[in-house]
């Protein structure tokens, strides 16, 4: 190993952060936070990044320019996600489960900035004119108690995931449309 550092001094440093972004290990906060903002600086304004890893490895200096450009970047996704939900989100209680809901496109990101206490997990789908089809796609969120499992009810519909992300795609939606409160209704 000794000789790998003296080439490559952030070796270690970028395969564990990219590794926590990638397995979604949120068991230390701080890393994966440092994670999240590699991954966004990495992939909003480098494409493909893969030319800058090898970069990183040798230099830190640029792994925590890239972070703090992912940090910037978060931050300015995180105001515009919620203003989204705080104007589109509902509430939908669904197999025990009290769901964040939106209709369209996004994924757990969107949620991630809107504190909405009391649900254990995110929905969204929307409905694709190629296939179709709609697409749901479930999240748990920094408030969902940490036994959320979100996979088994994508199982149930066909789909798949981890505890934490699923999805499936249906024909027709398994919820009805008119069960979701606006959020506002649910806070009284």
């Amino acid at each position: 190993y000794e000789s790998l550092l003296v080439h490559y001094p952030n070796v270690f440093d970028v395969v564990r952060l990219v590794s926590t972004w990638d397995t979604w290990n949120k068991s230390d906060p701080e890393t994966f936070e440092r994670a999240k903002c590699l991954n966004s600086g990495l992939f909003e304004r480098v494409h493909p990044p893969f030319g800058v890893f090898h970069k990183m490895i040798v230099d830190k200096t640029l792994m925590e320019r890239v972070i703090e450009d992912g940090r910037i970047i978060i931050r300015a996704k995180d105001a515009e996600n919620a203003r989204i939900c705080e104007s589109n989100a509902g509430i939908l209680v669904w197999h025990d489960m009290k769901f964040l809901v939106m209709n369209g496109y996004g994924n757990s990101s969107l949620f991630d900035a809107y504190e909405y206490p009391d649900v254990d997990a995110a929905l969204v789908w929307h409905f694709s004119g190629k296939t179709g089809m709609y697409k749901v796609s479930m999240y748990s969120l920094p408030c969902s108690p940490v036994n959320i499992d979100v996979a088994s009810v994508a199982t149930l519909y066909g789909g798949g995931g981890h505890k934490g992300a699923a999805g499936f795609s249906i024909s027709e939606l398994p919820f009805s449309l008119k069960d979701i409160r606006p959020v506002a209704q649910d806070m009284h």
